[in-house]
């Protein structure tokens, strides 16, 4: 069966689409990676700071809370 251009394109198009979504995947991983061992260093429990933090930034976008906030608070 002869290829013809379109299904090529297609094809070239799908394989570049599935890398960049990979790849945005994997650094959303590191990241939440980064947090939760961040958290664990800080002596913070992973999922209270998560939630913490992810309800402060909801709260006043920009929002940069880090583990030790949680001790004082």
């Amino acid at each position: 069966m002869a290829r013809t251009l379109s299904s090529i394109s297609f094809s070239t198009f799908r394989t570049s689409a599935l890398t960049t979504i990979h790849l945005v995947c994997v650094e959303v991983a590191a990241l939440f990676y980064s947090l939760i061992e961040s958290a664990k260093l800080g002596g913070v429990e992973p999922k209270a700071y998560l939630l913490h933090a992810t309800r402060a930034a909801l709260a006043s976008p920009g929002t940069v809370t880090l583990p030790h906030a949680l001790l004082t608070s």
